[in-house]
């Protein structure tokens, strides 16, 4: 489905400009600021949405396997991670309780341990719960998410939000079944996604104009409102889509969706030290030019060798 392809493109992309803070200077410093919100939860929320086939095809007693299956595919970034982790010394294999700060709780690679159990909770629910109570849950987890705590504890709960109101939008458009941008759908759901992105450019570009706990919830809400959106519309005319998009562009979105997590790992490695010192040496734009390189170079390094392992079946002893 193209819009699978197309929003993990662009959420690459957001994430990668986030980290790039150090790198841009001030009057550029505008594209860091959707990486964290935007960027992060539309990769959460295609997760559900490209999730529910399987999830609902699954019986439950063969939830381990299905585990082990997503497992596999995230296996060799969870390996890497670790050795980047051990390299510099942010965290230490010598102590058991590390794991813990690694897996569960994180400040460095969370992103990827969020994956590991949103997919547990979200198989769950899939499961056990109506499609129609999973934006119940949702908004719950919306909630939760607006309580004073650590940012990290705030991405979570919103990570998860958004994953659930994935996985529902993609059973809303499977009984949707419209001709192109026909009155029954399309118009309300392009009024629900244009308001919500005027609100989120509110909250974005105007803080002022609300407190901050306002501003923070009415930014969160209109971040799921503009991904569930544009999911829905993307699903129910994907074939118009695909007609309007060639080939070539969309292997290209394809290529940069998959390069989500190598470029996140990367990053993250790269952002803090190597990151910093070629912002603080090297003139604009050509930093920004060899950190693209530091960045992506390496990145497609790490996808092709994951690639050549998939395809040479290691960590695929689960896979059917």
């Amino acid at each position: 489905m193209f819009i699978v392809d197309f929003i993990k493109a662009v959420s690459c992309v957001l994430i990668f400009l986030h980290h790039c803070n150090t790198i841009l200077p001030g009057e550029w410093k505008f594209l860091t600021l959707f990486g964290q919100d935007l960027g992060n939860n539309l990769f959460f929320m295609v997760s559900g949405f490209s999730l529910y086939p399987s999830i609902k095809s699954t019986s439950l007693n063969k939830a381990p396997i299905w585990y082990l299956k997503r497992l596999s595919k995230i296996m060799p970034f969870i390996i890497v991670s670790y050795i980047l982790s051990y390299c510099t010394g942010f965290y230490s294999l010598n102590n058991p309780m590390q794991i813990f700060a690694v897996f569960i709780f994180p400040t460095l690679y969370w992103f990827i341990s969020a994956i590991l159990i949103f997919y547990i909770i979200l198989f769950i629910l899939g499961k056990i719960l109506p499609n129609g109570l999973m934006p119940f849950i949702s908004i719950l987890l919306l909630l939760m998410s607006q309580l004073r705590m650590s940012h990290i504890e705030s991405f979570y709960f919103l990570g998860l939000s958004a994953m659930i109101l994935g996985f529902f939008t993609r059973s809303l458009s499977k009984t949707q079944t419209t001709k192109p941008f026909s009155p029954t759908s399309s118009p309300l759901t392009l009024a629900l996604l244009l308001t919500s992105t005027l609100i989120y450019l509110l909250t974005k570009f105007n803080a002022g104009l609300f407190r901050d706990s306002i501003n923070h919830f009415l930014n969160s809400i209109s971040v799921l409102s503009m991904g569930s959106s544009i999911l829905y519309i993307g699903a129910i005319h994907d074939e118009l889509f695909s007609k309007l998009i060639n080939e070539k562009a969309r292997r290209i979105f394809r290529w940069l969706g998959q390069m989500a997590l190598p470029v996140y790992i990367v990053q993250c490695f790269n952002s803090g030290a190597i990151g910093f010192k070629i912002g603080e040496s090297v003139p604009f734009p050509l930093s920004f030019l060899i950190n693209l390189f530091c960045v992506w170079g390496p990145a497609a390094l790490l996808h092709l060798a994951i690639n050549f392992l998939n395809r040479h079946h290691f960590f695929m002893k689960f896979r059917p």
